[in-house]
């Protein structure tokens, strides 16, 4: 497994896409507590819902596996991750934080006594290994993507990135009013927890 990201220079230009593999520890995060419980997610699911996180502030990283892309979202409740296939297929997962007030969430004492604070995270790893390293211009680890990751990885976001340019095309001129409608998603708002 192997983060992607575009690497921006001190002048905020993007200057080349760069590749470092996931930690084991986070990597295998993502094969036994999120892989395990992804469900199939419709073009409409989409659309309506994670394709506007995007345009929020959000935090993300891309980790490409094999053939397939998973997008890992710092998003309620937790984790948010979307895995992304050259022939179209989307899937889905949404992970609690360990946090027990990520998202805003009211704690029980219960839940403070159970959590430990300066335990490993992997949820946030995957999120922000690659994310503070996109603007670091100093970062270490990274290598230039190779050809073929790099081909594996345009495959795999092809079919959502023409998704995205026809959501574009057909919402442009109603932007606020699309968004609306993305909130109302159970996936924007973070309501169905898997795993």
């Amino acid at each position: 497994m192997l983060y992607v990201i575009d690497a921006f220079g001190e002048d905020d230009e993007m200057t080349t896409m760069l590749t470092r593999p996931v930690d084991e520890v986070d990597a295998e995060y993502l094969r036994a507590k999120v892989i395990p419980v992804l469900q199939p997610l419709s073009v409409d699911e989409y659309s309506f819902g994670p394709a506007a996180i995007l345009h929020t502030m959000a935090r993300y990283s891309y980790v490409l596996d094999g053939a397939v892309v998973y997008w890992c979202v710092e998003w309620k409740p937790g984790l948010l991750v979307i895995r992304f296939a050259p022939e179209g297929e989307m899937a889905w997962a949404a992970l609690k934080s360990p946090n027990p007030e990520f998202g805003g969430r009211e704690a029980t004492d219960a839940e403070w006594d159970a959590y430990d604070e300066d335990a490993e995270n992997p949820q946030y790893n995957l999120v922000f290994d690659a994310w503070d390293d996109i603007f670091d211009c100093e970062r270490e680890g990274w290598d230039p993507v190779s050809e073929s990751d790099q081909d594996a990885y345009a495959a795999a976001l092809a079919p959502v990135n023409t998704l995205s340019e026809a959501l574009k095309l057909q919402w442009e001129s109603r932007s606020e009013e699309y968004l609306e409608r993305c909130k109302t998603s159970p996936i924007w708002r973070g309501e169905v927890v898997m795993g």
